[in-house]
């Protein structure tokens, strides 16, 4: 199969939008990552669950893990009432270029490129314009589909 048989939509946001917002857009899809895409409708960068993930991690532990273990449940709130009203532009001001496949990608092409950026998902694109993503989930059901098919 070719990464534009396998591509789907994931979720857009805009840099704009606060980081609650984003993870509202994450939980109802169940993807793994959304868009970041601007005014112009041109996809900046991808934000993946990871990414949201280490927003709630305060800047001294991801220095120094062990400290995470010194933030009670009241500290753990705060961090995370943090996140509702800031903006994603302003919690992640880079966010992070996604994998990019042409849309004849192969799927060990897809792999590589996802395995490579350590991102659960690549974007698919045709004539340097994004046609779609692969999210993890998806290529894998793939891989499974075509050795069960193999073995029957």
């Amino acid at each position: 199969m070719r990464a534009r048989q396998l591509a789907c939509d994931l979720p857009a946001v805009h840099p704009a939008q606060t980081v609650d917002s984003v993870v509202a857009a994450l939980c109802a899809e169940h993807r793994p990552g959304v868009l970041v895409v601007g005014d112009a409708g041109t996809v900046q960068g991808a934000v993946s669950v990871d990414d949201l993930i280490g927003l709630l991690v305060p800047g001294p532990v991801r220095e120094s893990p062990a400290l995470s273990r010194a933030y009670d449940e009241r500290n753990a709130d705060q961090a995370v009432a943090s996140l509702r009203s800031r903006r994603l532009q302003d919690a992640l001001p880079d966010p992070t270029p996604p994998p990019q496949v042409p849309g004849d990608a192969t799927v060990v092409e897809i792999a590589t490129a996802m395995r490579r950026a350590r991102c659960p998902f690549a974007l698919v694109t045709d004539g340097g314009r994004v046609t779609g993503a692969i999210t993890a989930d998806r290529l894998l059901e793939t891989v499974a589909a075509s050795v069960a098919a193999d073995t029957a």
